[in-house]
This record gives C-alpha cells, structure tokens and sequence, in this order.
C-alpha cells in the first residue's frame, strides 16, 4: 500500500501544480478551475492505463506490466476518491465514488489467474474516452459548442463510448457471470451498469444534437 499511497501523493501535487496555474492564466472560477486540474489528472492516469493495455493486448509486455500498472491506477484512484469527496459539491460524486470503488476493488484480482491480465486491459481501455470527453467540456467552457469541432468530437466520443465502455463491459459482465465468483462479479457488474448509464445520457445529447442542432444542459450539468 505504500506504492500507492505515493502515487496518490505525486498526483496531489500534480492536481494542486494545475491547479495553481490555471488559476493564474485563466480567468475561471474557482469551481472551474477545480475541474481543470482533476480533468487534466484523470487524463494523465488515462494516459498510463491506455498505453500499458495496449502494450499488453499487443503482446509487447508481460503481467507484471500489468500489475505496475494496476498499482498506479489504485493510487490514483485513492488521490481521486479523496479529491472528490473535499471538493463534492463540485462533483458528480455519488455514481463516480462508487466507479472508482468498484474499480479499486476490480484492480486486486489476481492477474495470473484466468487470463485476468487481458480482462483488466480490455477494461482499462474505457479509459480512452476520457480524452474526448474532457476535451468537449474544454470546448464547452470557451464556448465553442456551436462549432463543427465540438460536434465531431461529440461523436466520436458517443461512438467511443459505445465501444470501449458500454459494449465492452457488458461483454465482459457477461464473461464473468460464465466463469468467475461473485467477488468478481459484483465490481464489474457496477462498472457495466455504470457505463451503459452514462452511454444512455451522451447518447440522449447526440440525438438532441443531430435534431436540433444543439445541446442543453440541466442545473446540475452545468455544475460539472
């Protein structure tokens, strides 16, 4: 627990580092700013956990690339859980406390037993969505949302979404209800309904996207 309790160290110093920056070369508020720093974190993690998948579901790297980076993602997920919770009024917090629970405890499966290793990779890829997403949420704040920019990222994020997460752990729920106990089962039974529920709200936005030509947020959305 050490290794992870000093990543979640270095990314408090990286949240604060964004933080501190933004706040001085931007013009957002403080709830904004807040968000830039945790966007620009949780990209950085996405970043690790991509690149280490993709090696793996190359065959470039072993499991205990895998273990590495199940280690970087708990510590992670400890800094961010922690984050959230401070700062909950500015967040999402209920549904994301629970991803990443349900995904700390998901990273603990012992990667040498039933091909866990690939299960995990094929997981972590979710993580790729993160870019598009934050990305239209920059665009959002600088108000590009009428651009053909922001629509095409909508998108491909709707697209994405539908493949890396929603499909993709729903296949994997299915797998594990075939071969796994319930102590596996439960995390990723949480981490695929999730998904789908997020995939359903982007996929709301894209279709009033494409039949009105653009895309209203609710109190709370605007929040985030």
């Amino acid at each position: 627990m050490n290794t992870e309790l000093s990543i979640a160290a270095f990314y408090y110093l990286t949240f604060q580092l964004i933080f501190l920056l933004s706040s001085k070369f931007t013009n957002f508020s403080k709830r904004n700013n807040i968000h830039v720093a945790s966007k620009i974190n949780s990209c950085i993690n996405a970043g690790f956990a991509v690149s280490y998948s993709i090696y793996y579901l190359c065959g470039f790297s072993k499991i205990e690339d895998m273990e590495q980076m199940a280690l970087i993602l708990r510590g992670y997920l400890i800094f961010d859980s922690i984050n959230i919770s401070w700062y909950s009024d500015h967040f999402d917090w209920s549904s994301t406390f629970v991803h990443h629970l349900s995904l700390f405890g998901a990273s603990y499966v012992n990667l040498h037993e039933q091909s866990n290793a690939y299960y995990l990779a094929r997981g972590l890829m979710g993580e790729f969505t993160n870019f598009f997403l934050y990305f239209g949420w920059f665009l959002l704040k600088f108000k590009k949302d009428g651009t053909k920019v922001f629509k095409i990222n909508a998108y491909i994020l709707i697209i994405l979404f539908f493949t890396v997460r929603a499909s993709n752990y729903t296949h994997l729920l299915w797998e594990s209800f075939r071969k796994r106990g319930f102590w596996t089962i439960l995390p990723i039974f949480i981490l695929s309904s999730l998904n789908n529920f997020w995939f359903y709200k982007l996929a709301k936005k894209g279709v009033e996207m494409k039949t009105t030509n653009k895309m209203t947020f609710s109190q709370e959305e605007k929040k985030l």
